[in-house]
Parts: structure tokens; sequence; C-alpha cells
């Protein structure tokens, strides 16, 4: 029901929210299964039936049962896959190539099904600022997401429609400062608006709702707390825990705002592929990846498997359960660090220590209001992204920035009008932006650019 609704989701957040508010109350009050469909149900059993196994070696054959069916319906309806002969073992599996963005930049159409009608169109920033249009599966993808996440974040005690307060994602209806969204029983705060002289207001809506938990990108929450000082108490007084992705999330400001909101925060990684989803549990810091969900890799830079705790390489990954566009050793563009693996029931999962490659960058509008790039750019998919290969901001002085794009093949001056009305937009004008259209962005040395160049810095 959820993705046949998604094409009117656009209409439904310009209506009024005297109509909102009882449709989202009245939707959100209907059982999983008429929400999200059989698919929500299957994946939480899936859940539960990899909890319940007996011991490490039965999990590993249970993933690896899903892992090849996967992959051998890839190798006959996927065309890049038809050239390689089935898997029945992970020396197979391992002689399939890593595939990367770029890759897909050439020719999407030869990851693809020809089921059509199965695909659900989305598209990526990245982190490393190469943006991607994809397909995940209608009826599957979504479902699968949101049956994840009512498991993991029930870890922590949320349960669903639990009181969230939301730091993240694209701006608000009408550019407003703060919203309540009565599908999610959620008070979305608008990461672009806030602002220590509104904070006041935020925090009286906030002390109003009582939130349990906080879902937000970390930079935003470093925004968030910049922004109201000390005036939080008694608002957040039955606040369970705070849910922190998107970005690496580091020891020190784990630690700060775990004093400051008295509750624990949980880090998760994950990406709008659907490739892989890892996360933190009570009392463990680090990330376990879950062989429920798809597939870890952890390679060195030669494409070597690597087991030895305390070793940095690429994160990769396998989807399960997207049969119109599956993603098959598929280089995310992320790096992290291997850890000792973490029990999770009666066998261990892989974890990582911490992940590399998800800046916390923030650029500063002209009223030196600080706004996450990852909100910025990464949390707004607007459809320009399919022009674009590579893209890069550079911020010298206060609410101006210069955004240079790589186009994937031309980029009129219609679709950089249209690009940067978008973008100031969403910050109410505060930010200035230059386009220039390049024909390469310089590379690190590991083979990714610098998503964002800063040169302004505030002095608070």
């Amino acid at each position: 029901m959820e993705d046949s609704l998604l094409q009117y989701l656009k209409y439904y957040e310009k209506l009024p929210q005297w109509i909102k508010y009882p449709a989202g109350i009245l939707y959100s009050s209907l059982p999983p299964m008429v929400r999200y469909g059989t698919f929500y149900s299957n994946f939480r059993k899936r859940i539960d039936y990899f909890l319940h196994l007996p011991d490490h070696e039965s999990m590993i054959n249970a993933q690896q049962e899903i892992l090849f069916a996967e992959v051998n319906r890839s190798i006959k309806e996927i065309p890049f896959y038809q050239q390689y002969d089935s898997v029945r073992c992970l020396d197979d599996f391992h002689r399939l190539p890593v595939v990367s963005k770029a890759d897909y930049l050439k020719d999407i159409s030869l990851f693809c099904s020809s089921n059509v009608s199965r695909r659900l169109k989305v598209n990526t920033g990245g982190s490393s600022g190469t943006p991607l249009t994809f397909y995940l599966e209608k009826k599957k993808s979504r479902p699968k997401e949101k049956a994840f996440f009512d498991w993991f974040w029930g870890n922590w005690g949320y349960r669903p429609n639990s009181r969230i307060l939301m730091l993240r994602g694209k701006p608000l209806t009408h550019n407003a400062l703060y919203e309540y969204q009565s599908i999610k029983n959620c008070l979305n705060v608008s990461c672009y608006e806030l602002t220590p002289g509104n904070a006041s207001t935020v925090l009286k809506e906030i002390q109003k709702f009582k939130p349990q938990f906080i879902h937000a990108y970390p930079s935003a929450v470093d925004v968030f707390v910049r922004c109201i000082g000390n005036a939080a108490q008694n608002c957040f007084s039955e606040l369970k825990a705070l849910f922190l992705g998107s970005e690496f999330l580091d020891h020190e400001e784990k630690n700060r705002f775990e004093s400051f909101f008295q509750a624990p925060a949980c880090a998760w990684y994950g990406h709008t592929e659907c490739a892989l989803l890892g996360g933190a549990l009570p009392r463990d810091d680090r990330l376990l990846f879950f062989p429920f969900y798809g597939f870890f890799e952890l390679l060195d830079d030669a494409g070597n498997v690597i087991t030895q705790p305390g070793v940095t390489g690429r994160i990769v990954g396998t989807s399960f359960d997207n049969s119109v566009m599956p993603f098959i050793r598929y280089d995310t563009g992320d790096r992290g660090t291997l850890s000792e693996p973490v029990k999770l029931g009666n066998f261990f999962c892989p974890t990582l220590a911490r992940i590399d490659g998800r800046a916390q960058d923030l650029i500063y509008l002209q009223d030196g209001a600080a706004v996450s790039l990852t909100a910025f750019i990464f949390g707004q998919h607007f459809k320009e992204f399919d022009l674009i290969r590579e893209m890069q901001i550079e911020q010298r002085e206060l609410g101006s920035i210069v955004l240079r794009i790589v186009p994937l093949n031309t980029l009129t001056e219609q679709n950089k009008q249209a690009i940067k009305d978008f973008l100031e937009a969403s910050v109410s004008n505060r930010l200035k932006i230059q386009i220039e259209t390049v024909k390469h962005i310089e590379k690190t040395l590991r083979g990714k650019h610098r998503f964002l160049i800063q040169h302004y810095h505030t002095h608070s």
C-alpha cells in the first residue's frame, strides 16, 4: 500500500495541517501488514529465524543460501552478470567483480532486470559527492527497511508510534521551522531554519511533544545543541535514545551528546542502495553488520578479504531482496576499520570499530546559521541528480558557496538555474550559490574527491 501511495506524497505534504493531521492519524493506525504489505512480516520472520539459530555455522549456511540464490537469479536475469557461471560456494562468489558507482554510470541498463513494473526509482548524492540514480524493488525494499528499523530500534526501547524528534532530511513545507507529522508521530524540526534566535520557539514545541527518541544526522544534532544552549532543561525528560546515522559518530561527539541529553546515542550505517545495514546495540559502540539484511565484505586495495581486526579497508556489500537491480559486490565508497566479531543470538556478526568517508561537513548561511551538507545535499534527492556525475562545494565567505558540477552529458543554463533556485530556496535564500561546470574534480590519493573545501570558519 505504501509504495502505491508514494507518488501522491508530494500532494499530501502540501495539504493544510487540519487535513494532514487526521489523515495521518488514520493511516498510522493501520496494521503494518496493510501499510507495508506481506514482505514486512516476511522479513520480521527472517530476523526471528536467524536470532533463534542454534550456532554460528547454522547462520553461515542460512546467509549463504540467501546470497547464492540472489546471485544466481541475477546471473540468469541481469545482463551484466549473464557472462558468469552460477555460484555454489564463496570461492565462486569471490570471482565476481567488485563494482562501483562508476560502473553503473557507464550503462545502468546492464544492471537492471526487464521487470519495469517492479522498479522504484530513487537517487542518492552519495557521501563522496558522486550522484547515482538507480532502482529499488516495489513492495520489498521499503517494507524491508521499515521492518528492519522496527526491530533494530526496538533493541533500544522503540515501539511503533513512539514519539520521535526528527533533525534530518529535506526542507519542510513552506520552509517551516517545525512541523508535526502525524503519520510518523514525529515532530520534525528544520535543519535549515533553526537559529539561536528562534530556538526558544522550537523548545516550547519540544517540551509539549515530550520526545522519546531523536532521529538525526550527528552534524544536525551538533547544530541543534549549539543553537539551544543550556535552555533545554526539562524538554528531554522522557528521552530514551538518539538514533544517529548517515554520518560517522565519533567518540567525542557521542559522549557530548549523551551528556547533554542524558540518553544513550545509537549509531547506525546504511545507504539508499540498501545493500548493507549496520548498527550499534546497547552497551557496545561498534557497528554490527546484520547477516539477514545483506552480505558484508571488507576488502583491501588489492581486493582481498580483510579478516584481521584493526585493519582498514573498503566496505563492499551485496544486497538481498532486490531483483530489479541487485547490488552485487558493490563498493560503497566508504572505508571502515575491522573490529572483533560481536555475538548476536547464537552467532557472530562482522563488526567495524569505525567508518571513514562519511564527512560531517557544515556550510554557513548569511546569518551565520550552520547547515549540514548531509541535509543540504544528500537528504534532498532532487531530480537534477540525474544530470550530475560529480559535485564539489567550496566556501570562502559567509553565506556564499561555489558548487562545481561534472555533468553526465550536458548541463544547460536552465538546468543550472533550476539547481540554484532549488537549493537556495531550501534555505530561505540565505545562501548565494555560484554554479560552475567542470570537466573533472581532483581526486585524493585514495581515488575520492573532497566534497567540501571549507575556508570559512566561525569563531563561536
